[in-house]
């Protein structure tokens, strides 16, 4: 994934190695967020970033914020898998559901019961 000028302008400068998607600005521009995908695991991650004179950018060193599970999406029409605040320290996620933990019931001695009934 990589940051250019828009709507044009010299400069491209790498932000993910891999297969970083759904690129989301902070509000005031200095972090970007983006998912990296494995399988149904999402992970969270941030870039700090900066412009700097006569259109030169810094990018800081990625980070891992948290991993969640969902089922990947192409986005489109601005529907997105995460959403953070504007100040980057809080994001409304849209994770797969857990109610419970899967359950496994071993039952013993169940020839005992059987022949009781």
């Amino acid at each position: 994934m990589y940051v250019r000028p828009f709507p044009s302008g010299p400069g491209k400068w790498k932000i993910s190695s891999g297969n970083g998607h759904e690129p989301r600005w902070r509000r005031d521009s200095k972090e970007l967020f983006y998912l990296v995908t494995a399988g149904s695991r999402q992970t969270l991650q941030a870039v700090p970033v900066q412009g700097g004179p006569a259109g030169t950018f810094e990018i800081g060193q990625s980070e891992k914020l948290f991993d969640f599970s969902a089922s990947y999406f192409t986005p489109q029409i601005n529907v997105f898998l995460y959403s953070p605040s504007s100040d980057g320290q809080r994001f409304l996620v849209s994770a797969e559901a857990r109610t419970t933990e899967p359950t496994l019931n071993v039952l013993v001695n169940w020839e005992k019961a059987a022949a009781k009934d």
